[in-house]
């Protein structure tokens, strides 16, 4: 009976150092991804809250201010690219300090403030260090053999995520706010991010030590070839398929962002090739017909958030005239509406209204609370609109991610949203360049409502065309 008993005892209590030093080290992991996250989120708000104050110091129109915008984004499509052979090549750990290196140079140049065409500098290394991070950092946490389960049971760690950068972005625009009302010079903001980029270099260079060595002991080699993104709730209806139609799926990316071009598992699981070419692939995903609706809908949803995010402080500061730091502190509303909204309504929502209602019924909230910005001249009812306006913005692209690849087969499913995803980049990108050159430089910063009004009820109608379930096999072009 007693050895019965010992060994019961050490069944249930006994935990080998080894396993419990594994599962603080992922911990650790996943943890560091999530402080990068919001890292990544920092810097982004900061650029549209820091656009009035750039114009003002050097003096330059709307329309040069756009390449500001442009440049991150040529930076980051450059280093997303590369991002794979980087983490393939050299390891997850000296990818992730690469990352912070770009970020800590970018942040220094905008100390010196020297020029506009150092700023533009400045923001294009905080793109390549962004491009560089993001996909290999999120595909780190969507590794099979790092459970996020470890830390909150059965969540999504995307949801948690990008729920950081989210939270990340609403921190910014408060201090930059504190700094305008004060007369501080706006690049002493940059001091706190270098600070934080090398608390995070050297966390990385810890956490990650042993990163490959321990995911090929973990994983089979028969693991999935692409990072999915997604969570399925249990009891989700299952499609012809045989993938679960998971209206709850929070398939987070970029932005509001521009997370990923195609993040193949091979950038971090290393060897594994797939036996059906990646072009083949892309031509069966570009004759779905979900696909091109996806390409659609998530043009216009990045297009949107972009938009606002690089214009909104301009806009109030301008037109409704809040004053320099409440014009920052608006934004703020918004960044943590959004993350508020895709921590809830994800969970709640989609499961009582349905997939496309649920989509649909966000967008036409949305576009009421951007009616009231647009008709009631008072930032302070603006500030509470917009809040409102993140919390429902929130969930959509992810939504769409999960629309999408319930509706494709599993081995297309990464294909899929990588292409949704690139696609989407584009309508991110154009959408700042394009009002800053055409509205914002020649006194139309009053279409600012409108067009994110024009935007949200076109979301609305590509909503109406995505097939039901039963109907994706008729969803191919011949």
């Amino acid at each position: 009976m007693q050895s019965i008993r010992n060994k019961f005892s050490n069944s249930t209590t006994g935990v080998s150092p080894g396993f419990s030093s594994g599962v603080m080290k992922k911990r650790g992991q996943v943890c560091v991804s999530f402080a990068m996250m919001f890292m990544l989120g920092f810097n982004i708000a900061a650029t549209g809250a820091n656009v009035p104050s750039i114009s003002a110091s050097f003096h330059v129109a709307y329309s040069v201010i756009s390449l500001f915008f442009l440049s991150y984004v040529t930076g980051f499509i450059t280093t997303c690219i590369a991002s794979s052979y980087v983490a393939r090549e050299f390891g997850v750990r000296a990818t992730l300090a690469g990352a912070n290196i770009l970020w800590i140079f970018g942040c220094l140049i905008f100390l010196l403030q020297t020029s506009f065409g150092a700023c533009v500098l400045a923001l294009t290394c905080l793109g390549l260090g962004s491009g560089l991070f993001e996909p290999t950092i999120v595909t780190v946490v969507t590794q099979q053999s790092t459970p996020v389960r470890v830390l909150w049971g059965t969540c999504s760690g995307s949801v948690f995520l990008y729920s950081s950068f989210a939270i990340g972005a609403g921190i910014s625009p408060l201090i930059i706010g504190g700094f305008a009302e004060r007369s501080i010079p706006w690049t002493n903001f940059y001091y706190f991010p270098v600070t934080i980029c090398l608390v995070l270099a050297g966390l990385c260079h810890i956490v990650f030590q042993g990163y490959e060595e321990t995911l090929s002991h973990d994983q089979a080699p028969s693991a999935h070839g692409m990072a999915t993104f997604s969570s399925t709730y249990p009891g989700d209806s299952t499609t012809k398929f045989g993938r679960r139609a998971s209206f709850g799926s929070s398939v987070m990316s970029a932005p509001s962002r521009f997370a990923g071009l195609e993040i193949d598992r091979n950038c971090v699981a290393w060897g594994h090739k797939s036996d059906v070419s990646a072009m083949d692939r892309v031509g069966r995903v570009l004759r779905l017909r979900v696909a091109w609706i996806g390409f659609f809908l998530v043009n216009l949803s990045l297009a949107t958030g972009e938009l606002l995010g690089g214009w909104g402080t301009t806009y109030f500061l301008v037109l409704k005239e809040a004053p320099p730091g409440d014009s920052r502190f608006i934004q703020s509303g918004w960044w943590f509406g959004m993350a508020l909204g895709r921590l809830v309504l994800p969970i709640l929502s989609p499961r009582v209204l349905g997939e496309r209602l649920f989509a649909i019924v966000l967008l036409a909230f949305a576009s009421c609370m951007i009616t009231v910005i647009g008709a009631v001249h008072s930032y302070k009812s603006d500030a509470v609109a917009l809040a409102f306006y993140g919390f429902a913005y929130g969930p959509i692209v992810p939504h769409i991610l999960s629309m999408v690849s319930s509706r494709v087969s599993t081995d297309l499913t990464g294909t899929v949203i990588s292409l949704t995803l690139g696609v989407g980049v584009l309508g991110g990108a154009a959408a700042p360049i394009l009002f800053g050159a055409i509205a914002a430089d020649h006194g139309m910063l009053s279409m600012l409502p409108t067009c994110l009004i024009a935007g949200t009820l076109l979301g609305i109608f590509g909503w109406l065309l995505v097939p039901d379930h039963d109907d994706e096999l008729k969803s191919t072009f011949h």
